[in-house]
Protein backbone atom coordinates (compact mmCIF):
# COMPACT_ATOMS: atom_id res chain seq x y z
CA UNK A 1 0.00 0.00 0.00
CA UNK A 2 1.51 3.73 -1.13
CA UNK A 3 0.21 6.65 0.53
CA UNK A 4 -0.22 9.67 -1.37
CA UNK A 5 -0.17 13.13 0.51
CA UNK A 6 -1.44 16.16 -0.94
CA UNK A 7 -0.83 19.25 0.59
CA UNK A 8 -3.45 21.94 1.41
CA UNK A 9 -2.16 25.28 0.69
CA UNK A 10 -4.05 28.55 1.89
CA UNK A 11 -4.90 30.95 -0.80
CA UNK A 12 -7.21 34.59 -0.86
CA UNK A 13 -10.73 33.79 -1.93
CA UNK A 14 -13.12 36.35 -2.80
CA UNK A 15 -16.06 37.36 -0.40
CA UNK A 16 -15.92 35.92 3.05
CA UNK A 17 -17.65 31.92 2.57
CA UNK A 18 -15.26 29.46 2.06
CA UNK A 19 -15.68 27.78 -1.34
CA UNK A 20 -15.53 23.78 -1.86
CA UNK A 21 -12.50 22.43 -3.45
CA UNK A 22 -12.51 19.14 -6.11
CA UNK A 23 -8.93 17.71 -7.71
CA UNK A 24 -8.50 14.67 -9.29
CA UNK A 25 -6.19 12.16 -8.85
CA UNK A 26 -4.80 9.73 -11.95
CA UNK A 27 -2.98 6.96 -11.49
CA UNK A 28 -0.61 5.52 -14.55
CA UNK A 29 3.05 4.05 -15.14
CA UNK A 30 2.62 1.70 -11.77
CA UNK A 31 5.99 -0.29 -10.40
CA UNK A 32 6.45 -2.99 -10.86
CA UNK A 33 5.22 -3.72 -13.93
CA UNK A 34 3.02 -6.98 -12.77
CA UNK A 35 0.50 -4.20 -10.92
CA UNK A 36 -2.11 -3.34 -13.07
CA UNK A 37 -4.85 -0.36 -12.35
CA UNK A 38 -8.34 -0.61 -13.49
CA UNK A 39 -9.80 1.25 -16.36
CA UNK A 40 -11.13 3.67 -13.45
CA UNK A 41 -7.73 5.21 -13.02
CA UNK A 42 -8.83 8.54 -12.13
CA UNK A 43 -10.61 9.70 -8.89
CA UNK A 44 -11.88 13.27 -7.68
CA UNK A 45 -11.64 14.18 -4.63
CA UNK A 46 -13.95 16.63 -2.78
CA UNK A 47 -12.71 19.16 -0.50
CA UNK A 48 -16.03 20.38 1.66
CA UNK A 49 -15.82 24.17 3.45
CA UNK A 50 -18.81 23.27 5.27
CA UNK A 51 -20.26 19.42 5.08
CA UNK A 52 -23.54 20.06 7.56
CA UNK A 53 -24.72 23.14 5.09
CA UNK A 54 -23.90 20.53 1.83
CA UNK A 55 -25.85 18.14 3.92
CA UNK A 56 -28.92 20.09 4.40
CA UNK A 57 -28.92 21.41 1.22
CA UNK A 58 -27.94 18.09 -0.68
CA UNK A 59 -31.42 17.26 1.55
CA UNK A 60 -33.85 19.97 0.40
CA UNK A 61 -32.54 19.66 -3.20
CA UNK A 62 -33.69 16.13 -3.04
CA UNK A 63 -36.85 17.09 -1.42
CA UNK A 64 -37.66 19.03 -4.18
CA UNK A 65 -37.28 16.63 -7.07
CA UNK A 66 -39.78 14.37 -5.22
CA UNK A 67 -42.15 17.31 -5.16
CA UNK A 68 -41.70 18.05 -8.59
Amino acid sequence: MQEIVVPILAKEIEGDEPRDEIFGVQLFNANPAAVKISKKDTCFVEIVADAETKRQNEALQQLLERIN
